[in-house]
């Protein structure tokens, strides 16, 4: 069998999911492949089969806007167009760790807005080329996202920040902790969109917005410029979220002009908060010790023991974890064990005794306290509600 791979190292070296290569084989897509029982095994030297699920989903390099075609140039073979109509365009991507859909409007020429709802881990991307006339502004409304810097160092936007970048500060990959994340971002071509705005500001009255002002005073030394989140930020985006489809995309115009005009004339030094920022040597041992701890949720471990184990001092770890991931390493940690306990209520015909040790509770009573508190719900009657939406499903 040495010739041969498993569907879960197909899904690894072709970066889709495993149930996608499941479908694959299934349709005899993949020459040659063996099943034996439930499993299959696929010849390792074959290649990936190319993607027929969508109409128009191979990514067209003539795309007619410039920012656009940046975004499909960087995600590739990752990304899959679900629908074009006029100025929408809406995007599947999909890894092994997850998929997220994003929704692209035009907005005006050289300005472009893109909603995002990700549900992975983290996704690679190849970002060869320099951007540096391409400006792009993410606010984050529910989730977390990893923001890298030259110097090595990273920070992290929450509910409700803002992010000003420069895509030739782009990485090759980015990082969600909480693996989902929703927001809008704002990509703007300067030297077109700067055209576009001096025909807007004649008809509106000569509105003051000088692109590349807003970029040389956010993004000096092509750093990212991160803004916790305020009144005037939430005013500006919190509509933008609960829009009607038919009205959205003359009110996206509406607001990324009101964003511009408060970003020209903003103090940093009077919006910038306190930021905290990791090093990359942190931020891994911190990944690291997180992905330990969640694939042992049977065990409990104290702080001063995860401390010794990865040799970094228990302050900069506490500090450390919640700014990665948001909120203390036991918080963190309760939350997970019960989010995975409901899923083996969901999934599974465990026992809920069985379960509640499987993630760490000492006794089912102790469980099924904190397992209501969080979901509402207690675990056996979690179950039940679940079993009855899926038998109505059924029918």
């Amino acid at each position: 069998m040495d010739n041969y791979i498993s569907i879960k190292q197909a899904a690894q070296k072709w970066n889709i999911s495993e149930r996608r290569i499941q479908k694959l084989c299934m349709e005899n897509r993949i020459p040659e492949a063996v099943k034996f029982g439930r499993a299959w095994a696929i010849p390792r030297e074959s290649n990936k089969p190319t993607d027929k699920r969508l109409r128009n989903n191979i990514i067209n390099s003539n795309t007619k806007h410039s920012s656009g075609r940046i975004f499909e140039s960087i995600f590739g073979e990752q990304i899959r167009i679900l629908s074009d109509n006029d100025n929408c365009i809406v995007y599947l991507i999909e890894n092994t760790t997850g998929n997220g859909v994003i929704t692209r409007y035009q907005i005006f020429d050289g300005i472009e807005v893109y909603y995002s709802d990700i549900h992975m881990l983290n996704d690679k991307h190849n970002n060869n080329n320099t951007h540096n006339d391409i400006m792009e502004i993410n606010h984050c409304r529910v989730g977390r996202f990893e923001c890298t810097f030259k110097s090595g160092s990273y920070a992290y936007l929450g509910d409700g920040d803002l992010s000003i970048n420069m895509l030739s500060n782009q990485t090759d990959s980015t990082y969600f902790p909480l693996s989902h994340y929703h927001g809008i971002s704002v990509i703007i071509d300067i030297p077109i969109a700067t055209q576009t705005i001096k025909k807007i500001s004649s008809t509106f009255g000569n509105i003051e917005i000088d692109l590349a002002k807003i970029r040389d005073k956010m993004c000096a030394n092509n750093e990212c410029f991160i803004m916790r989140s305020t009144d005037s930020i939430q005013h500006i985006f919190s509509e933008l979220y609960n829009v009607p489809e038919k009205l959205r995309e003359g009110y996206i115009k509406i607001k990324v002009i009101e964003l511009l005009m408060f970003l020209n004339i903003i103090d940093i030094e009077s919006q910038q908060k306190q930021y905290q920022y990791f090093y990359k040597a942190q931020v891994d041992t911190i990944k690291e010790m997180r992905n330990y701890l969640t694939n042992r949720l049977h065990k409990r471990f104290t702080l001063s023991e995860l401390s010794q184990k990865f040799h970094i001092p228990l302050t900069s770890m506490k500090t450390c974890f919640k700014g990665i991931y948001g909120t203390p390493i036991n918080t963190y940690m309760r939350e997970y064990r019960l989010q995975a306990a409901a899923s083996m209520i969901r999934e599974t015909n465990d026992s809920i005794a069985l379960i509640s040790e499987k993630v760490g509770y000492e006794s089912p009573t102790k469980f099924s306290i904190a397992f209501q508190k969080v979901m509402g719900l207690s675990p056996s009657e979690y179950r039940k509600t679940f079993c009855l939406q899926g038998t109505e499903y059924d029918l």
